[in-house]
C-alpha cells in the first residue's frame, strides 16, 4: 500500500495496559498538521515515550535461535531505538520495567543489542525505510552505533 500522494492521515494508536509500574510521568499535547487537517493528541512526554520503546526493546522479543542465542529485536523497535538515541532523548527510568538505575538499563540494552541478528532486523525494515543510505549504515554499523549511543546515556 502506498500513501505518498494521499491526502489521508493514517495513525496507528497502541494502548498498553502493562504500565502499572510507571507512576512518575508527564503528558503533553502533540499537534499534527497534514494536508490542511489538524489533530491534537495527548500522550506521554518524550522521555516516557522513549521508555515505552525501551520496554518493547527489552521485553517484546521475537525469539529465534541464532547459534546459542535466543534474542532478537523487531526491526521497528531497532529503528525506533536508533531514532531516539540519535536525537539525544533521555529515558524516564521510572517507567522502565525491572530496571533499577541507568547503569542497569545500559547493561540490559547492550546485552539485547549484542544478541540481535541485524540481518533479520534489516529484512524486517527494508520495505518501510526509503532512506537507502540509512539502511546501508544500519547494515554495516548499526549494532556498533547503537551500543556506542547506549553507553552515552
Amino acid at each position: 500500500m502506498q500513501y505518498k500522494n494521499s491526502n489521508d492521515l493514517h495513525l496507528k494508536i497502541e494502548i498498553s495496559d502493562h504500565l502499572s509500574f510507571c507512576k512518575n510521568f508527564e503528558t503533553k499535547l502533540y499537534q499534527l498538521f497534514k494536508h490542511n487537517q489538524s489533530l491534537v493528541l495527548q500522550s506521554f512526554d518524550e522521555s516516557t515515550l522513549f521508555s515505552t520503546k525501551l520496554n518493547a526493546v527489552l521485553y517484546r522479543h521475537r525469539e529465534r535461535k541464532i547459534d546459542d542465542k535466543m534474542v532478537t529485536m523487531k526491526g521497528r523497535d531497532t529503528y525506533d531505538l536508533f531514532r531516539y538515541l540519535s536525537n539525544g532523548y533521555r529515558p524516564n527510568i521510572n517507567c522502565i520495567q525491572d530496571v533499577s538505575d541507568m547503569e542497569d538499563l545500559k547493561e540490559k540494552l547492550i546485552a539485547t543489542v549484542e544478541n540481535t541478528d541485524f540481518v533479520e532486523v534489516i529484512e524486517d525494515i527494508r520495505n518501510f525505510l526509503e532512506d537507502k543510505q540509512l539502511l546501508s549504515f544500519l547494515q554495516t554499523n548499526g549494532k556498533k552505533y547503537l551500543i556506542e549511543q547506549i553507553q552515552k546515556l
